[in-house]
């Protein structure tokens, strides 16, 4: 919302310009919803000026508000993908908004349609017929326009392996941590999948993306990699150990070929001994 009307000259940017953060995502998520749901937005007007929304049950429109409000989470809270793109995890779910408030907006004009049925006709089989022909119609679009439309266009973001013995060191390390501490993987964890797995925030993970970040950030991952590169080679389980105090990380996990040739003294001490994944308690 920040940046995709940045470059050129329009209300928005009028609008937001020298205002606060949130005044800026309170008005591009506004416009964003009218752009995206259109002509959706106004049935639903008209329904709420008509309390036909009330007649149906609050729950029915307490299902669109917590849609909108969940969209809203993950533009503001999901982190970024591994390519640098804010935007790209944020838009995604908007599909299931448009088809929510749209089918909301359907119901609504249906609900009406029929209660004007019955005071007009006294029953509902005129209703019932308008309704059967619109649903047909709308059906008519997305077999003619859409038949080529969705495509897998990027295998590697939906294909991410990992070993059983990962699955299960991270399982360990959720199992035996607090939520306040600090993971490392040694190989870095570019797709942040023991993130994921462990539930715990990662001394430094995703490095391509933070490349691609620079400023401060980039700057602050590239210290983090140094500092980490500087454990090599490990000669002692003290050693490792001293690196933990010294940084933070409380769980050391050794998920690269040439952890797993480290000396019998260093894997003597680890906590989680898998096949290809151990971890190193380091607090």
């Amino acid at each position: 919302l920040h940046t995709q009307g940045g470059g050129f000259a329009s209300p928005y940017t009028g609008w937001i310009t020298g205002r606060a953060d949130w005044w800026k995502v309170l008005v591009g998520f506004a416009m964003m919803l009218v752009a995206g749901c259109g002509a959706s937005l106004a049935v639903l007007g008209i329904a709420v000026g008509t309390g036909v929304l009330s007649r149906m049950g609050w729950r029915v429109g307490a299902a669109a508000i917590a849609v909108v409000c969940s969209l809203l989470s993950v533009i503001l809270f999901v982190p970024t993908p591994a390519h640098g793109d804010v935007t790209d995890f944020g838009h995604r779910p908007f599909v299931l908004v448009y088809l929510v408030i749209g089918g909301l907006a359907g119901a609504a004009a249906a609900t009406l349609l029929v209660e004007w049925s019955r005071r007009r006709f006294s029953g509902t089989r005129p209703a019932a017929l308008g309704v059967a022909l619109l649903v047909v119609a709308g059906l008519v679009v997305p077999w003619r326009v859409g038949a080529k439309v969705q495509q897998r266009w990027m295998p590697p973001y939906a294909l991410i392996f990992l070993s059983p013995s990962a699955i299960a060191a991270g399982a360990f390390v959720r199992d035996h941590s607090a939520p306040g501490e600090q993971i490392l993987a040694a190989s870095e964890d570019a797709q942040a999948a023991l993130v994921a797995l462990t539930e715990r925030r990662a001394y430094l993970s995703r490095m391509p993306l933070y490349r691609l970040l620079g400023a401060e950030a980039g700057a602050s991952a590239l210290a983090r990699a140094e500092e980490h590169a500087s454990l090599s080679p490990v000669t002692s389980f003290e050693q490792l150990k001293a690196f933990g105090l010294r940084t933070g990380v409380s769980w050391y996990i050794a998920d690269t070929p040439a952890t797993l040739l480290w000396p019998d003294v260093v894997t003597s001490r680890c906590a989680y001994c898998g096949n290809t994944v151990r971890v190193y308690d380091l607090r």
